[in-house]
């Protein structure tokens, strides 16, 4: 469960930064589960 809370705060700081999430680091996150 912390991953998709890590995930979740990682897109929206990406979003406040106009920064498009890193995708290989999103689905490193997302493998981990």
């Amino acid at each position: 469960w912390i991953h998709k809370r890590l995930m979740k705060l990682y897109v929206d700081y990406c979003s406040k930064t106009s920064e498009s999430p890193n995708m290989k680091l999103l689905r490193k996150l997302y493998n981990l589960e």
